[in-house]
């Protein structure tokens, strides 16, 4: 699975994301059938708590490498070149 960019941000630089072990994962929310809402890697690795997501640019500022099964690969591509 990947995270499918919206026109207003093609680039997904906007993107929450979660750095772990050392890659940067995209991330997903929904609803968790009590009210509340539940975060998650895109490519499922890991629940993901609040005070870690960030914006996939912030990630790739600090150099984290993305992780593939998460991304398009253009944009995986894209941040290789940056």
């Amino acid at each position: 699975m990947t995270v499918d960019a919206p026109e207003f941000d093609d680039t997904l630089d906007g993107h929450a994301a979660v750095a772990i072990r050392s890659a940067c994962h995209a991330v997903v929310s929904a609803a968790d059938g009590s009210g509340g809402v539940v975060s998650v890697t895109e490519c499922g690795y890991a629940p993901v708590e609040d005070d870690e997501i960030r914006s996939r640019v912030e990630l790739q500022d600090e150099d984290v490498p993305m992780c593939v099964k998460c991304w398009p690969e253009a944009v995986v591509e894209a941040s290789l070149r940056s």
